[in-house]
């Protein structure tokens, strides 16, 4: 199955970005085409890489695939200034500042040479042949309950969405793969989740980020070495866009409907046909093209005031010791007048520190993924494997932030705090025994 998933997404870089290079040769955009045919170049040789090191489909390879080639190499690419005007001047999806693809180009190609010299050359840790026997313990996994319950209850009190993000992800986890117990506890702690959470499965971005590391499980824990017929796995995929596309498609009009009064109708959509073709491509804006535009406020508005250096990355710190920071989605949300807009891992790279701050930035969330996937390999617990899938699902597909896994990280934390605790307990009392018998 992992080796399908290389080949696919092989066969669509090929496939879209050979598209794309035609359709920019035919506009008079030779350099450009070529541009975007070196840097597929150095995703297929990146994903063989990949391949060869771990076998594996990790989220590091995913981030690659869709924020450092889809997004920051294709869909960058694709944003021509003719292509900008017209928007422009058919005021599609608001106002776009301009063509930064050059900018984009140099900032990729650093992160590609980077992560390449890493997977060639950097020793891979020897992955661990089984799981622990600790991830269903009675002990283990009812503490970890108790972590579930104590994360319901932050968001319960506090409305911090993404406190239920690893409840949902561990509990999905020990239904499909505990075969030792009852899940009679589990399906109870997930209702309490979906009642005290029902709120995050109606706003999409919410959903999607809670789904997305449940998908990631399983595709890591796929260990079949049987043969994969390719062509039924690209039959899936596209089954799979598909309905995520729809599913947007009924998120979108639910939110129109809801909020602005808007009067459509799902079966008046999917029968017309340009209707159709409308709502799927501003499913396409909202996933990819989004971060080019609001990316492009950023960078525009870094060129006329000059870098930032480091200040808008203490955030986090600024209410605790009275530090002056800038928001950029703020001022990303002032040019596109709106209430917040997160304008992405490159454009707040640059903002800091030019095009080597952005390839620091990408390189940065890169080399996090791989410390929780190594992490996961040497010791593939449910801990770790929340470790390695919950802190990015607003980094692939919302525009998050390195500040933001981080704070996903620690949140995942909390579903093993109580064994933590235990494990120091249990540490302390064997030192003070050891102590005394001295």
């Amino acid at each position: 199955m992992n080796k399908a998933v290389f080949k696919l997404t092989r066969e669509l870089a090929v496939i879209f970005s050979g598209m794309e290079t035609i359709v920019l040769i035919n506009q008079d955009y030779f350099m450009r085409g070529m541009m975007n045919l070196f840097l597929l170049i150095l995703f297929l040789t990146t994903s063989h890489l990949f391949e060869k090191r771990y076998q594996k489909i990790s989220v590091s390879y995913i981030y690659v695939f869709i924020v450092v080639f889809i997004i920051n190499s294709l869909t960058a690419s694709a944003f021509t200034p003719t292509m900008i005007d017209q928007m422009n001047a058919d005021k599609t999806f608001g106002h776009w500042i301009g063509d930064y693809y050059e900018l984009y180009f140099w900032t990729v190609l650093i992160v590609y040479a980077v992560v390449m010299f890493y997977l060639r050359f950097s020793p891979a840790p020897e992955p661990a042949e089984a799981e622990p026997e600790e991830d269903f313990s009675p002990v283990h996994s009812n503490n970890c309950l108790v972590g579930c319950i104590l994360l319901i209850g932050i968001y319960a009190v506090v409305h911090i969405y993404e406190a239920i993000i690893p409840v949902f992800a561990y509990l999905v986890h020990q239904l499909v793969y505990d075969k030792k117990h009852p899940k009679g506890k589990y399906i109870f702690v997930m209702l309490i989740a979906a009642a005290v959470g029902r709120e995050a499965f109606t706003q999409r971005f919410k959903f999607v980020q809670i789904m997305l590391p449940i998908f990631f499980i399983f595709l890591i824990k796929n260990n079949s070495q049987k043969k994969v017929n390719i062509f039924k796995v690209n039959v899936c995929a596209m089954i799979g866009v598909l309905a995520g596309c729809l599913y947007g498609v009924v998120s979108e009009v639910y939110k129109l409907n809801h909020d602005y009064n808007g009067q459509y109708r799902i079966q008046d959509i999917i029968t017309n046909t340009e209707m159709l073709f409308t709502f799927f491509y501003r499913q396409f804006y909202r996933v990819f093209a989004i971060w080019i535009k609001l990316g492009g406020y950023i960078i525009y508005h870094t060129q006329v005031n000059g870098f930032y250096y480091g200040i808008t990355y203490i955030k986090p710190f600024a209410g605790i010791f009275g530090f002056q920071y800038v928001s950029l989605p703020i001022i990303a949300a002032w040019y596109d007048q709106a209430s917040y807009a997160q304008p992405g891992l490159l454009a707040e790279g640059y903002a800091n520190f030019g095009v080597i701050g952005a390839a620091l930035n990408l390189l940065a969330v890169f080399f996090f993924m791989e410390y929780t996937w190594n992490k996961y390999r040497r010791k593939p617990s449910i801990i770790n494997l929340l470790f390695a899938v919950v802190p990015f699902s607003q980094i692939l597909l919302d525009g998050g932030t390195l500040n933001s896994a981080i704070y996903l990280f620690a949140l995942s934390m909390f579903v093993n705090i109580i064994n933590i605790i235990g494990e120091q307990r249990s540490r302390n009392h064997v030192k003070i025994s050891e102590n005394m018998k001295i």
